[in-house]
């Protein structure tokens, strides 16, 4: 009776099972959450890096163009009622800033392969809406000698896209006048002296990009032509033989125009009236205005270097 006894109760009861099976299963489930929040900051972690990466290429992409950029005045093409071939031109579109400009750029820049020994290029940079209703950071690219027959031919231009899902694409440049940064560029004839490039991507799914999200560039893109270095060049006279050519005018003599109190210095309004009249005479070249000198790589301890650029003068010509 015993023997019987004792192998009827072997085994566990419903009861056992059951919590057993509970246990189990909140066990099982503690993993699958653990796993599944090690997961998703695996992902999220590869959106951010991604997006801080796309960033970082889009910006330097950027930067790197503009730093290039370059404008010749032309005067018989204004004169013409020609709109000038090197025009640096920035307006807004749909909310987003819009800038086009002509860039000499190096071997080296994202494009350069498709326009072989065509380093002068147009470059256009603006916001595009995408058919799933994002938007994209688009750079195009036209070689210099056909972007005037581009819109008659309907040439879109080399498209590279620079980041998906923008949210914020603005630019803002140093006004002469103002002497601060403002919305707007009404020269297209001239390049600011520096501006600042706000960017800012949305992660996927998100109305809008948070506010750590927006980087902010500032470039220097030309630099005024110093007082010291501004004079007139000498008329191009054949020298004859014990004789020089004639002198050019002294800068003393150019000062002398603008300093209307006398004492040696000039206001703001002078000096802008100086650089114009500078920049329309040739000062400091070999004849032709010049527009803007563009930055170079070196010059230490904050030393500006950079090479000017405008007609007529000789090719690397630098200023520190």
């Amino acid at each position: 009776m015993r023997i019987q006894d004792m192998k009827m109760n072997r085994g566990f009861t419903l009861v056992e099972t059951l919590v057993a099976v509970a246990i189990l299963a909140m066990a099982i489930g503690a993993m699958y959450s653990t796993w599944m929040a090690v997961v998703r900051a695996t992902q999220s972690g590869e959106r951010a890096t991604s997006q801080i990466q796309r960033e970082r290429v889009a910006l330097a992409t950027m930067e790197q163009a503009m730093s290039c950029a370059v404008v010749y005045f032309n005067e018989k093409r204004q004169q013409q009622g020609m709109t000038n071939a090197y025009s640096f031109v920035a307006e807004d579109v749909d909310g987003f800033k819009t800038v086009s400009f002509v860039a000499r750029l190096p071997e080296d820049f994202l494009g350069s392969a498709s326009f072989p020994n065509q380093p002068v290029r147009r470059v256009l940079l603006q916001v595009e809406p995408t058919a799933n209703g994002s938007n994209e950071l688009v750079m195009r690219q036209w070689a210099l000698a056909r972007q005037e027959r581009a819109a008659e031919e309907g040439d879109d231009g080399l498209r590279i896209v620079l980041a998906s899902h923008v949210d914020v694409f603005q630019l803002r440049f140093w006004g002469n006048v103002t002497q601060e940064y403002v919305d707007f560029w009404d020269q297209p004839e001239s390049l600011p002296d520096r501006m600042r490039i706000f960017l800012a991507l949305r992660d996927e799914g998100e109305e809008q990009a948070s506010e750590e999200a927006l980087n902010m560039r500032e470039l220097v893109l030309a630099a005024p032509l110093p007082i010291d270095e501004v004079y007139v060049n000498p008329p191009r006279k054949t020298p004859s033989r014990g004789g020089a050519g004639a002198a050019g005018i002294n800068r003393q003599q150019i000062m002398a125009k603008f300093d209307k109190n006398g004492n040696g210095q000039l206001d703001p309004e002078e000096r802008r009236a100086l650089m114009e009249y500078a920049r329309k005479n040739g000062f400091g070249r070999d004849g032709g205005p010049v527009r803007a000198v563009r930055p170079v790589q070196g010059g230490g301890g904050g030393a500006f270097r950079g090479e000017v650029v405008g007609p007529g003068g000789k090719s690397g010509a630098k200023r520190k």
